[in-house]
């Protein structure tokens, strides 16, 4: 069988994988509670212990399960937020937190180190070598502004945080081709690090780690790890995959002709493209094992409901003395906004409260009040709304010809019927879902099964068609 785990920002899941149907046989997920607290409000960093930690603890977990019993573990998967970074030490300590994706400190232009230092010394003719433009939480622009305020110390190396994790596990310390795509300085024709941006930089390139390609085995479970996650052989451990395109292949294997759209935390649109392609809202990331997406994302995604969520909460609590769990309220809302017509009666909302990676000067906004409609119902539905049309109009710029089906995954999608709805009814595509969770980590376990050759990718696709129970979801 396949062990993986997948590193989120506010969730660790693993899942186990039988070699001989592709299925899934268990899986467990826990809370990621590594967060940092106390910081600016513009920082957001993690505890890269905390969060290994708890990945072996999951992991544990998981082997525990009765269907688990006198299997042996084939392989190793990872999957992982994207764009963060840590660093370490030869011995592979961490020296600093894990910085994600979210974090925003070089949007400060004050400071050494901003995002608009970096971009004037880039330029804009690397975008196309690199597939994107880079954007504040990218591991570079993370990692130029550590070193321009003398944060970086001497005789270490930045890794993501699955790569941390696969060090842990294999006294490797490297960067998947996926990952190192999301610093924003990996040439993406040459599978290598841009030389030229780069030097462009400044930045200190001993510090970047080796490139190995991604859910390629990396090596066996050390003998140190081999006990810390409860396995009692030493498997073969796979070059972690960024969690797009593990949650990519999660949702419909290594099929050619069907975005996924994918809300959690975050949001993102994942198109499959036999060439690189980069546009001005779409960046272009490697797939495993061969082939491209385009893909486009936002900053708040279900995040912006849960923001409409906590405005509900204070309402109740300081207008009428009230205190409402989450569960409670976003049940209360998923109804509320199956209760409004589509359109919202006229209100519109943007949900672009934190801008956009390209312009994090936008905001969000509520437009088209009007004496009548500014009702819990109609907010519920316009955020859902407007958090679907901000992702079809990243679509509306990708490059023809376009697939011809839409899967739609992550939890916000899965536990909310309404969005669903709105998904279907806004890209007018046939459209389909999953009622299997974590599409992450099942997919960074069919790949690694299809990269250690043990799975073949047909026998994955078929598989994932076969447990795909909602088609027409409206």
């Amino acid at each position: 069988m396949i062990l993986s785990v997948d590193l989120g920002t506010s969730k660790i899941c693993a899942v186990l994988v039988d070699t001989g149907t592709a299925r899934p046989l268990a899986i467990r997920s826990i809370a990621n509670d590594a967060d940092i607290p106390g910081l600016p409000v513009d920082m957001h960093e993690q505890d890269p212990l905390r969060i290994r930690e708890l990945a072996f603890e999951v992991m544990k977990q998981v082997l525990m399960d009765e269907r688990a019993t006198g299997q042996i573990v084939d392989a190793i998967g990872i999957s992982g937020q994207m764009h963060g970074v840590l660093l370490v030490n030869n011995d592979l300590k961490p020296l600093t937190n894990l910085i994600t994706w979210r974090d925003r400190r070089t949007a400060r232009e004050d400071t050494p180190g901003s995002l608009i230092e970096s971009l004037e010394k880039l330029g804009t003719d690397r975008e196309h070598a690199v597939g994107c433009r880079l954007a504040t939480g990218y591991g570079a622009a993370s990692l130029i502004w550590l070193q321009r305020n003398r944060l970086i110390p001497d005789n270490c190396t930045a890794l993501s945080i699955a790569g941390f994790v696969a060090a842990s596990l294999t006294g490797i310390p490297s960067i998947d081709d996926t990952h190192a795509a999301s610093w924003g300085i990996y040439a993406l024709r040459t599978n290598k690090w841009d030389d030229e941006s780069v030097n462009r930089l400044g930045l200190n390139k001993n510090i970047l780690p080796d490139i190995r390609p991604s859910c390629k085995p990396l090596g066996e479970l050390s003998i140190d790890a081999a006990n810390l996650p409860g396995i009692n052989n030493r498997p073969v451990v796979c070059s972690p995959v960024g969690d797009a395109q593990a949650s990519f292949i999660g949702s419909v294997g290594f099929s050619t002709d069907t975005l996924v759209v994918n809300i959690g935390t975050g949001a993102q649109i994942l198109i499959p493209s036999p060439e690189c392609v980069y546009g001005e809202e779409l960046d272009a990331w490697p797939l495993p094992l061969g082939g491209f997406l385009q893909v486009g994302a936002t900053f708040c995604g279900g995040w912006a409901y849960a923001y409409l969520k906590d405005l509900f909460k204070t309402i109740a609590y300081e207008i009428c003395g009230m205190e409402i769990s989450d569960e409670e309220v976003y049940e209360r809302m998923n109804s509320l906004a199956a209760s409004a017509p589509p359109g919202a009666n006229g209100l519109i909302i943007d949900t672009r409260f934190s801008g956009t990676r390209k312009n994090k000067s936008i905001t969000g906004s509520i437009a088209g009040i009007n004496a009548a409609n500014l009702t819990p119902a109609n907010l519920s539905l316009a955020l859902l709304e407007g958090l679907v049309r901000d992702l079809y109009s990243i679509y509306c710029s990708s490059t023809p010809p376009r697939p011809r089906n839409l899967f739609a995954s992550g939890n916000a999608v899965r536990k909310n019927r309404v969005l669903r709805s709105i998904i279907q009814r806004t890209f007018y595509l046939d459209s389909f879902a999953s009622s299997v969770p974590e599409e992450a980590a099942r997919g960074a376990a069919y790949a690694a099964a299809v990269g250690a050759d043990i799975i073949s990718r047909d026998k994955i696709t078929q598989s994932i068609q076969q447990i795909v129970d909602e088609r027409n979801f409206e």
